[in-house]
């Protein structure tokens, strides 16, 4: 009776142990598989697809077949078609992590399309998700094909089921704001704004800033130009790009008397939206019609081109 009652204390003990190892562990099973279902993301897509015609503008229409949901991305150069996607995620994206499902097709006469190039046609639908970063908010890129070619048949996406998980080791996801503006050139002055449509030399009058509420009587040495053109945010965020507003470099005729008459002028190269960009192949801004440039004065003298000083002729 003795040895029993040893014993039975001894599986007691061990049980108790037991139970207060698993009061520590349970919350740390739970706070993994919470982590781990939230860390991932699904969502289906489906296509609306329309074969009467793909209108530009009201004089301009292609013979191809396109759908209404999302992006429909037509390169015009290469005639061929994306289905693309922007929407915000949470964290940074695995990109390694994403996974297509329940893909449904149906065959499509490809050859009634004149406008597409029928030998860029792949054989799967090429699905690539990446990583962007917007006003230090995260976005992911979501892009396929959506017209395949297999065993001599072409066939078009009808809808199909993605899903992928985040990556929360990544040190970009961590650090994104590292770049960030932290002191804006806006945080103090008056600022004026104008913009141009069309790359060139621009010619400002006193007249043009008075009428925009600009205080013309003001040391001319000290007013300045800022703005950073109207090309394209780069879709690869390792390409370098202003963070904040750049002064331009400007040539103000008759500033050298400190005083800004009615016959001075200033001259600079403005930056429009008629610039190729050779990531989306256009000579346009996709997201603007505008460029807009700002103008300002402060106590320190305004950024000046320079006189190009001529080589001296070899002898």
């Amino acid at each position: 009776m003795y040895k029993r009652f040893i014993f039975t204390d001894k599986i007691n003990a061990s049980h108790f142990s037991l139970f207060k190892d698993m009061k520590k562990i349970i919350p740390l099973i739970i706070l993994f598989s919470f982590q781990f279902v939230f860390s991932q993301e699904s969502n289906q897509v489906s296509f609306d697809w329309i074969d009467t015609g793909y209108s530009i503008n009201e004089n301009v229409s292609l013979n191809i077949p396109f759908f209404r949901n999302d992006i429909f991305n037509y390169n015009d150069s290469k005639k061929t078609i994306k289905y693309s996607k922007n929407f915000p995620v949470s964290g940074f994206v695995d990109e390694k992590s994403l996974k297509i499902s329940d893909l449904i097709y149906e065959e499509i006469a490809i050859e009634r399309f004149t406008n597409l190039d029928i030998a860029k046609i792949p054989i799967n639908i090429n699905a690539i998700i990446e990583n962007s970063i917007a006003r230090n908010l995260n976005y992911a890129h979501l892009e396929i094909s959506p017209i395949i070619k297999q065993d001599g048949v072409y066939k078009r996406v009808k809808s199909f089921s993605y899903s992928f998980s985040y990556d929360y080791s990544n040190k970009i996801n961590q650090n994104r704001s590292a770049n960030a503006v932290s002191s804006s050139v806006l945080k103090s002055g008056v600022w004026k704004r104008f913009y141009v449509e069309k790359s060139g030399v621009y010619r400002i009058s006193k007249s043009f800033l008075s009428e925009m509420g600009f205080d013309v009587n003001v040391n001319p040495q000290t007013i300045k130009v800022f703005g950073n053109g109207g090309r394209m945010i780069p879709l690869n965020n390792s390409v370098s790009y202003p963070v904040d507003l750049t002064e331009n470099a400007i040539e103000f005729v008759g500033e050298q008397d400190g005083v800004f008459n009615d016959q001075d002028y200033i001259l600079f190269y403005a930056e429009g939206l008629d610039n190729y960009n050779s990531e989306s192949d256009t000579h346009g801004n996709l997201y603007s019609d505008r460029s807009y440039y700002y103008v300002t004065s402060s106590a320190s003298n305004g950024k000046r081109i320079t006189p190009f000083i001529e080589p001296v002729q070899a002898p």
